[in-house]
């Protein structure tokens, strides 16, 4: 079962929106943010998980053509 918890943030006179919200999915912590900047709209997803000894971050981001970016970074847990 997912629990969602949301948020929207709007200022029209800088032309920004943003609208995101967390959950868990499964134990990884998932946050997903659709943003508008002046008539531009990306979307961000962040996902935080610990495996073994690593907490492990991954984003990615899809911007305007749908052009795609992610990456992953790993820290040791001590």
């Amino acid at each position: 079962m997912r629990h969602y918890l949301g948020m929207h943030i709007y200022d029209p006179s800088r032309g920004t929106a943003s609208s995101s919200f967390t959950y868990w999915d499964g134990g990884t912590f998932v946050t997903e943010t659709l943003r508008r900047h002046k008539g531009h709209e990306f979307t961000v997803t962040e996902r935080i998980r610990v495996e073994d000894n690593r907490l492990i971050y991954k984003h990615e981001i899809t911007g305007p053509g749908k052009k795609h970016d992610e990456r992953e970074i790993n820290f040791e847990i001590p």
